[in-house]
C-alpha cells in the first residue's frame, strides 16, 4: 500500500520496448474505429492483445443498457490476460475510445512464448500481480460499503 494507505507504492510493470517487439513478431495487425466493439461478454478468451495505439474502454451494461466503465487500457498495455490464463470467456465489453491499433496473438502462441522465456513471464506475472493488488481495495471497499449500507 502507498503511504498514504490509498494503493500500491510500486508503479505499475510495463512491457519495453524489445518485449513489445516479442509480442509483434508473434501477433497480427488489427484495427478498430472509434466507438467499435473490440471483445463483447461470453467471446471465446483466446487472445492475448497487445495495445499498439489508442485507448481501450472496459465496460459492462445494466439492465437499462447504460454503460458501467471498469477501466480503460492504453497504448502499450496488454489486455485479455486473466481470460487466456483462466481459459474463460470474456465477461465484459471492451471498445475502442478513440481509433484502435492492436497486435492480437492467440492463446496457444502467448503461452508457448511464456514457456521459452522466464523473464518475460516474470514481467507478465508482475502486471497480473500488479492489477490484483490494485483490484482487491476496491472489491473489499466495494463489499463493506454495500454491507454498511442495508
Amino acid at each position: 500500500m502507498g503511504k498514504d494507505g490509498s494503493g500500491p507504492e510500486t508503479k505499475e510493470p510495463r512491457l519495453l520496448d524489445h518485449e513489445k517487439e516479442i509480442i509483434r513478431s508473434i501477433g497480427s495487425r488489427v484495427e478498430f474505429g472509434k466507438g467499435q466493439v473490440i471483445f463483447g461478454p461470453g467471446d471465446c478468451g483466446g487472445k492475448i492483445c497487445l495495445i499498439e495505439s489508442g485507448s481501450v474502454g472496459i465496460y459492462r451494461l445494466t439492465g437499462e443498457g447504460r454503460q458501467v466503465v471498469e477501466g480503460v487500457r492504453k497504448s502499450g498495455e496488454l489486455m485479455g490476460l486473466a481470460e487466456a490464463f483462466c481459459g474463460i470467456g470474456r465477461t465484459c465489453y471492451k471498445g475502442a475510445i478513440d481509433d484502435v491499433v492492436l497486435v492480437s496473438v492467440l492463446k496457444e502462441d502467448f503461452h508457448h512464448l511464456l514457456a521459452c522465456n522466464p523473464f518475460f513471464l516474470k514481467k507478465i506475472l508482475q502486471m497480473l500481480a500488479y492489477r490484483m493488488r490494485v483490484a482487491e481495495p476496491l472489491v473489499y471497499d466495494m463489499i463493506f460499503r454495500r454491507s454498511w449500507l442495508n
